[in-house]
């Protein structure tokens, strides 16, 4: 994993914690007596959704290391027996 693409998906759940602030306190925190209760609320979710995607990258970024690696296995070992 290279940091570039570390920091694209940290700065995707970022913007994903920052959405779900906007989203809930328009639409959704009007629903509940208790402010504070629903701050509390929205920050569970939106802490939650932005760690599923940095979970969800970085399986993503294994996965695409993964078969990188494999196909340059596969080219070394066409390279070994072509020769």
């Amino acid at each position: 994993m290279v940091f570039w693409q570390l920091w694209e998906v940290c700065f995707q759940a970022f913007m994903i914690f920052i959405g779900v602030g906007i989203i809930w306190l328009r639409f959704i925190e009007p629903l509940f007596a208790n402010r504070q209760v629903s701050v509390i609320l929205m920050i569970i979710v939106a802490v939650a959704l932005a760690a599923l995607r940095i979970t969800w990258g970085v399986i993503k970024i294994n996965k695409q290391r993964r078969e990188l690696q494999a196909r340059i296995s596969g080219l070394n070992g066409e390279a070994q027996v072509s020769k």
